[in-house]
């Protein structure tokens, strides 16, 4: 673990799901205080001051220090997801299943875009791989890397792929634009990126109704009359049946008050909405102020 892991890697956590849901049980307090605590040096704020301006304090110590994967995740979502889409016509999903691996970040909106992050930390090793993944299901596939590993995805990679990186200034440059992927893509993996309701629908709307068969033999039969559709066109039946999946009202008021620093967290969260409601009242609330909430327990029966 290189020293500035050791140093800065501790921050990190507090940017995912299972923090955040600590802040919804008022339990957030304690992790802040020792983060503060071993980064003294660099002046955090005062407890007093907005949890949202804590968030950001850190945010920025990763930013300025250890740009690891966290990062260029919340860029994607400020910059590419958040500045153009709608919740009502597109979908973000991080960490996506796609055959053997997860998809860093991908976009559903009129077509897909997936995007691989390699940050200074990561290694190219699995990027082949990787890619020719992607290709079985996505329309736009992308690399953000740093400056360096840019020059250096660039010599190993088609002209399809889109390769891009995360400037000093927290702005993605591209130095080769992705181009559509969409009539190389595989039906049978891409059915295998959706659940049951959403291969149903994408059946449904294809052949005008599903297999009257029994559930054991459902998937069975839908995968095999899946693959003989046009790839173009299974593609657009992913997207719009994945695009269901949406936000609740909750969710989306939780993502559009939170800060920039905290965007890509906040639409990952997935707890019940009565979690994101209290999520979005502590973020302007003092880190130390006494909790007005009744229990979750409480809340989730009401």
């Amino acid at each position: 673990m290189s020293t500035l892991q050791g140093e800065f890697g501790a921050i990190s956590p507090i940017f995912r799901g299972p923090f955040l849901t600590r802040v919804a049980y008022n339990d957030h307090v304690p992790m802040f205080e020792e983060l503060a605590d071993y980064h003294l040096a660099f002046a955090p704020p005062k407890s007093e001051k907005p949890l949202r301006e804590w968030f950001q304090f850190f945010y920025d110590l990763l930013f300025e220090h250890y740009r690891g994967e966290y990062i260029y995740k919340n860029v994607i979502a400020n910059q590419v997801y958040l500045e153009h889409e709608s919740f009502t016509d597109s979908l973000f999903i991080s960490e996506m299943q796609t055959g053997w691996c997860r998809a860093d970040a991908v976009i559903l909106n009129g077509t897909s875009s997936v995007y691989e992050i390699k940050t200074e930390y990561d290694t190219l090793d699995r990027l082949d791989r990787q890619l020719e993944n992607y290709r079985k299901v996505f329309d736009k596939i992308n690399v953000l890397t740093t400056s360096r590993k840019a020059e250096l995805v660039l010599k190993r990679v088609e002209e399809i792929i889109g390769v891009a990186y995360l400037s000093d200034e927290g702005e993605i440059v591209y130095v080769q634009e992705p181009v559509s992927n969409k009539p190389n893509t595989d039906p049978a993996t891409m059915f295998n990126c959706m659940r049951q309701s959403e291969f149903c629908q994408a059946i449904k709307m294809a052949f005008d109704d599903v297999p009257n068969v029994p559930t054991a033999f459902l998937y069975s039969e839908c995968i095999e009359l899946f693959k003989t559709l046009d790839p173009e066109y299974a593609h657009d039946l992913m997207v719009a049946c994945l695009r269901i999946r949406g936000k609740r009202k909750a969710h989306i008021d939780l993502i559009e008050s939170a800060p920039e620093c905290l965007k890509h967290a906040c639409l990952e969260y997935s707890k019940p909405q009565y979690m994101a409601t209290r999520i979005k009242k502590k973020l302007k609330e003092p880190l130390t102020c006494p909790s007005t909430f009744r229990s979750c327990e409480e809340d989730a029966l009401n």
